[in-house]
């Protein structure tokens, strides 16, 4: 089953969704897939990037949420992301920032230099565009 929320609150439950652009693309985000996200994008003029994706266990949420490159995020944020769009994971809520930061916690960022430094940049990025933690956000919402 996937499920597709988009940004004006339609919501999309399909058993078979595997051809809808934004799955499409969050999937490729979350391989790090340049190509495949410029590609996605090029391709479908109404694509929303901002669509929060449910579709498995791994890889759940926003395109830049997902992604892990700063070379993918800037073609989101060109292509209109919200670098801090929210995502209710059940048990946080989250934004990009936020998950890049729980992605250096892990162990391919751990035992990789090259992935340690890849997301390091990739955090940078989100903040010199405005990037916040979710916390953050929730604090200047007071």
């Amino acid at each position: 089953m996937v499920k597709i929320t988009y940004s004006d609150g339609q919501v999309v439950e399909l058993q078979d969704a595997y051809d809808k652009a934004e799955l499409r693309l969050v999937r490729a985000c979350y391989c790090d897939s340049l190509e495949e996200v410029k590609y996605i994008i090029a391709s479908h003029a109404k694509i929303d990037v901002n669509a929060v994706v449910i579709h498995s266990k791994r890889g759940n949420g926003t395109s830049l949420i997902v992604a892990g490159t700063k070379e993918i995020g800037k073609v989101l944020l060109e292509n209109g992301a919200d670098v801090n769009r929210v995502y209710d994971t059940g048990s946080a809520i989250i934004t990009a920032l936020d998950s890049a930061y729980k992605e250096l916690t892990k162990k391919r960022a751990l035992t990789d230099e090259t992935v340690k430094e890849q997301i390091e940049e990739y955090i940078l990025f989100l903040k010199e565009n405005g990037g916040k933690k979710y916390d953050d956000l929730k604090e200047e919402m007071k």
